[in-house]
Order: C-alpha cells, then structure tokens, then sequence
C-alpha cells in the first residue's frame, strides 16, 4: 500500500483526523478503514503518530482459495505448509497469479548458519538514523502493510522522538512488500502467496537483529501490523532481543474479524469491541492498484489469522511490554483472556483509554520500561 507522506505536521494532522473520525462515522458506512498513516498526527497534537494507520482494516483482509479450503468458509487451514492451487480464487472478479507449488507459510528456526554475514547485503535491508556508535539499538517494525518503507529520518523519528537520538542509533528494516512494490501492485495473489511473503519479512528482521546483536543491545518496536510481524518473530525464532515493544496489536484476532477479509471486504470495531463490516473499496488502502489493495489486506492476514495465545504458549515474555487502547478502532480493545495470557507469560500490559493511536506520554512510558534505561527526550513532547 503507498502512503502518501504528509511533511508537514499540519496536513499530517488533517490527515489524521479524517481517518481517525471516519470509523466512528461507519457505523454506517465509511471510507476510512485501512489507511495507514506514516506519522500519524502532529508531534505536539496529543495523540501518538503510531508509524502506522488510522483504521484496523488492513491488518486482516485475506482471500479464500477454494482448492485448498479445508472447512466451510473457504478459508486455509492455518498449517506451516499448504499447497497452492493453479486455479485458485479470490474475492471480487480480479485475475489472480497463481503457482503449482508447496509453499512454507511459516518461517522455521535458523541457525547462526542460515544467516547472510555480508554486513554490505544487511544494509540493504534497513535504514538507520541517530549515533551509530551507540551500544542501544532500537529496531522499528512499521505498520500497514504498506509498500514503502517509512523514512526513518522523518515519519518514524516524528513517532519515536522521544527517543534520544545523541545515546541511541534508529533502525527501521524492509518488508518483502516494500523491497519488491511490483510484486503485490500487478495482479492479486492467493492468501497463500502471501503467507509464503510474510517468511521474507520475518527473515529480513531476524537477520537485521542478528547483526545488531553480535556488539549492540537490540530492543525491538512493533506497532499495528508491525505488533503481529514480532509476534510472529517470538513464535517462530524465540525471544532473542533485550526488549520488545508491542503496540496496538491483538493475541488472537476475533475469527469474525479476519474471516472478513477472507471474502475481499474489510472489518473494524466501534469501541473497540463491536465488529463493523465495509468494502474493501471503502477503506481505501492507498495501494495504488486494487489488486494492491486486497494484496495489502491478504499479506495482513496472513499473521491476524494467527491466535498467539497458542503459538507463544511456551514462549517467555517477561522482556515485552504490551500496549493496548480501550476503544482501538482498527484492531480492537485486547479481551480478558488475552490480557491474562500476557501477564501469565511475564509481559507487562499498559491500557489507555482511547483508539488506535497512543498517547505520547504512554509510548514515552512504555519505551522507558523496555529500555530499562533513561535514552528518551521527551521535555518538548
């Protein structure tokens, strides 16, 4: 999905507030849902820019393909390996490319081996700002999809500048949609297809924050989608890094919501709990083609389908704060259930009131609390 950047921190805010008022207008019917926003508001506007949206469609569209539906609803079982079809279908008249082969759907382990150790090709994975030499890393996983990378000059340090830049070096690392834009712009690709991308993504960050790791301490931020691209990090490589932040994302997103997108259309939530259904036309994923519209919303999906209650039953998280909004519009306020399984894994849980976007002074908080350490500037915030 293209985000087109708003630079400056008045038509950033503009654009924040259609998008944010139009969930609450689609009740009835809307046009918000799924962009994403970059920066999200302005620094000093109140509401936290989180890297990422504005509406909790695009976090759980998929396509169904009819030959390798396993149950009535025409949606994939969610294996770590599935067969893709040649013939297979999606939602809306749209062609779809279409491959005969297996696929992994699901990043396996990786050894010190597995691991690219040309500090050259790493660097083409990642865009960094702040002081190089500093012994903190932070690693930001943006949100979306979207199929540009956030500058990690502007739209990610406009979200993060509480963070000081002088003690601290800013990473953001390439999804497979934004190394390869084409890919997912051209024509629709199965649910499958795209399940087979989110391996590249999950690669491209377990490698960026191996290669940190070897001299640096590496705390880790997901926001939005980027909350489930580290959740599905933890599930399948361990937890590896100093510390993580997750922000506005969900454990287990409600089967309602991402059974949803499996048809092409789009969901969010009123309130944070009651579950809305719109076109995907109506979300307005900025994707610059349709068929990159409902590619954003399958590759999306292809982590919200999972329920992580599950996939990180044996996984420590006594290292990761987890952030959440009361009313979150795009994803959802987290249930009790979800609530008591991240305590029970050790995480620390902070709830606000209010959506999508989060407060600055409960980002501020909650880096503060992963960091262990005082690395924020947040006088002028």
């Amino acid at each position: 999905m293209a985000i087109h950047v708003n630079h400056t921190r008045t038509q950033i805010r503009v654009h924040r507030n259609k998008v944010m008022g139009a969930v609450h207008r689609r009740a009835a019917r809307s046009r918000c849902a799924g962009r994403w926003q970059r920066a999200g508001g302005s620094r000093r506007a109140g509401g936290s820019r989180c890297l990422v949206t504005a509406i909790a469609v695009i976090i759980f569209g998929l396509s169904a393909c009819s030959d390798t539906s396993t149950d009535p609803s025409g949606a994939p079982d969610p294996t770590t390996e599935v067969s893709v079809t040649s013939e297979a279908s999606v939602a809306s008249t749209s062609e779809v490319a279409t491959t005969s082969t297996s696929v992994v759907t699901t990043l396996a382990p990786r050894s010190p081996e597995d691991r690219p150790t040309d500090a050259l090709a790493l660097t083409e994975l990642y865009e960094t700002t702040g002081n190089p030499d500093s012994e903190t890393v932070v690693v930001v996983v943006q949100g979306g999809p979207a199929i540009e990378l956030f500058s990690v000059t502007h739209e990610v340090a406009e979200v993060l500048h509480m963070i000081d830049l002088t003690e601290t070096q800013l990473v953001t690392v390439h999804q497979v949609q934004t190394l390869d834009p084409e890919r997912f712009t051209t024509a629709d690709l199965t649910f499958e297809q795209t399940q087979a991308a989110t391996v590249d993504t999950i690669t491209h960050l377990s490698d960026v924050i191996y290669h940190f790791l070897a001299n640096k301490k590496v705390y880790v931020v997901g926001i939005s989608y980027g909350a489930f691209v580290v959740q599905e990090l933890l599930a399948t490589q361990g937890n590896v890094a100093d510390g993580y932040l997750i922000s506005v994302g969900r454990v287990d997103m409600p089967e309602e919501v991402w059974r949803v997108f499996s048809r092409g259309e789009a969901a969010g939530f009123v309130d944070g709990t009651e579950i809305v259904e719109f076109s995907i036309d109506e979300a307005g994923m900025d994707a610059e083609t349709p068929a990159g519209d409902r590619n954003m919303a399958r590759l999306a999906a292809s982590l919200g389908r999972h329920r992580y209650s599950e996939r990180l039953a044996t996984t420590p998280l006594t290292n990761v704060v987890y952030v959440y909004g009361s009313a979150d519009q795009q994803v959802g306020r987290l249930t009790e259930p979800e609530i008591a399984f991240l305590k029970a894994q050790g995480a620390e849980v902070i709830g606000y009131t209010g959506g999508h976007e989060t407060p600055d002074s409960v980002t501020a908080g909650a880096l503060d609390r992963v960091l262990n350490e005082t690395r924020l500037a947040i006088a002028d915030s």
